[in-house]
């Protein structure tokens, strides 16, 4: 009788620790309440974007080499080459942070008037003639589409967006 009653205390003890250890997780992936079956960016991430501030591009030298400080972009990078000019490339990370480079090694900061909340994917490509193309997830209330804008001086300066598909998942960007 005292090796049963050890026994279940002692399971009752390790559902107990084990209810405490994932408790927070389990708290955390309720909280997000986002379907999974949607590629959609967390909003914690959305509210911290919309607040960052853009600050010029940094060279950090470490053991004689440089290493070029874009900020504090971190997922699902883009990045494409301009096929006109050699030293120009531009880059997109989620959720709409952009970077373009004239000559291959000072980067800048830009930001496309996008008309409606962006979602992330970022996409980008130039066409044959050097015109810079930057797709994105739009909504306000979730993924609908994607927005396209387009620059003729590597990102610099853009168009007006233009609704460029509809509907709720991964899309991609390709120019000739």
């Amino acid at each position: 009788m005292n090796i049963s009653l050890l026994s279940k205390s002692k399971w009752f003890a390790l559902a107990l620790l084990i209810s405490l250890v994932f408790s927070p997780w389990m708290s955390y992936s309720q909280e997000q309440s986002q379907n999974p079956n949607l590629d959609q960016v967390p909003q914690w991430y959305l509210e911290q974007a919309r607040n960052r501030v853009l600050l010029p591009s940094e060279v950090i030298t470490v053991n004689n080499f440089d290493n070029f400080y874009l900020g504090v972009d971190f997922a699902e990078g883009h990045i494409s080459a301009n096929p006109q000019e050699a030293t120009e490339f531009f880059t997109a990370f989620n959720v709409d942070a952009a970077h373009y480079t004239l000559d291959g090694h000072e980067w800048f900061n830009t930001q496309p008037a996008w008309g409606s909340q962006v979602w992330g994917d970022p996409v980008t490509a130039y066409d044959s003639l050097g015109n810079l193309y930057y797709e994105i997830m739009f909504g306000s209330s979730g993924v609908q589409g994607c927005k396209v804008v387009r620059s003729d001086d590597n990102g610099q300066t853009w168009e007006a967006a233009v609704t460029a598909i509809t509907g709720n998942d991964k899309n991609w960007i390709a120019c000739d």
